[in-house]
């Protein structure tokens, strides 16, 4: 391969490593709004004891997808029972973070909110942290598929 080529490759595959992912999602406070209410809603059902919304992908397919006992494990982790969560879901302390951050982005002022977005944007685009956190999440679901 050519030293062009390998950098247009590199060049591609950094892009779209390091392109903003979290920052996209969050642009509209709407959304923010409804994530942030389907997050909750769902996690104290849990912690609640009543059933959470059925995972669609293991009812049609057999198979539990990367979020599986995400819910329980955040509600356990709410609990303070954060050795408990881990184990039952490695993520439950990034969603919980994440839950509080849609909660705080909901109620922020439209000009506050425009700059966490740039700060964000600039964030993911230095860190490659959305695809971090994809990337891992996706790893942590073949992990567990296998058994592990």
């Amino acid at each position: 391969m050519s030293i062009k080529a390998s950098a247009a490759v590199n060049s591609r595959l950094t892009g779209w490593l390091f392109a903003p992912v979290l920052a996209p999602l969050l642009e509209h406070q709407i959304v923010i709004r409804i994530l942030a209410a389907g997050a909750v809603l769902q996690v104290g059902a849990v912690a609640g004891g009543r059933p959470g919304w059925p995972c669609p992908l293991k009812a049609i397919l057999g198979v539990p997808c990367p979020g599986c006992g995400l819910s329980t494990a955040t509600a356990l982790f709410i609990q303070g029972r954060w050795q408990a969560a881990v184990h039952v879901h490695a993520f439950a302390p990034v969603l919980f973070v994440l839950i509080f951050l849609l909660a705080v982005g909901s109620l922020m002022s439209p000009t506050y909110h425009q700059q966490t977005l740039r700060r964000l944007e600039h964030l993911e685009q230095r860190t490659g942290l959305g695809a971090v956190l994809i990337l891992g999440f996706v790893g942590y679901w073949f992990w567990r598929l296998k058994g592990v």
